[in-house]
């Protein structure tokens, strides 16, 4: 008849099987982490590409300020008209939208640095 092994903590068999766990555990915690670099960079290509666009409209914006007052209001950024009168109650003056495009700018740096940091955070 064939013979039972009882088990023991310490056998050899035991410490494979400890050690193929902590293998297949490690594995899954790089993939996981690569797939979070992975979004992470993929999310930063889109800050950045954003953050292109929010620069050129707040130089605009800042050329807008230079050649009128900084209380005229703006009907078309892209072909750099302005008014005197706003053509609705809600409409921004140009320093008040440069203002509001210069906190936007400054976000998406900040969240950038952030995201940089997280990736070389999880790669290290």
């Amino acid at each position: 008849a064939p013979t039972v092994q009882k088990y023991s903590p310490d056998s050899i068999a035991e410490r494979r099987v400890l050690a193929e766990r902590r293998v297949a555990g490690r594995e899954l915690q790089l993939v996981r982490e690569t797939e979070s670099v992975v979004r992470i960079e993929s999310r930063i290509r889109v800050d950045q590409a954003l953050l292109e666009k929010d620069r050129a409209g707040l130089k605009k914006l800042q050329q807008l300020e230079t050649n009128d007052t900084g209380g005229a209001f703006v009907i078309d950024l892209n072909l750099g008209s302005t008014s005197a009168a706003p053509s609705n109650p809600n409409d921004l003056t140009i320093a008040q939208q440069r203002a509001q495009q210069e906190r936007r700018v400054t976000g998406r740096e900040l969240q950038l640095v952030r995201q940089t940091e997280r990736v070389a955070q999880i790669e290290s």
